[in-house]
């Protein structure tokens, strides 16, 4: 059995990965996004 405060402290570490882990997706997709949007522009404007 695992004491309370174990247990909290074992949520936060999974709530804190979680949250990073969900981070640094959106940021992975915001610049995948952003590269897109930027290529596709280029091309546009291309003669």
């Amino acid at each position: 059995m695992l004491a309370d405060d174990d247990r909290i402290f074992i949520c936060i570490l999974f709530y804190l990965n979680f949250v990073i882990i969900q981070e640094s997706v959106l940021a992975k997709v915001c610049i995948l996004d952003f590269r897109l949007s930027t290529h596709d522009t280029l091309e546009l404007h291309r003669p």
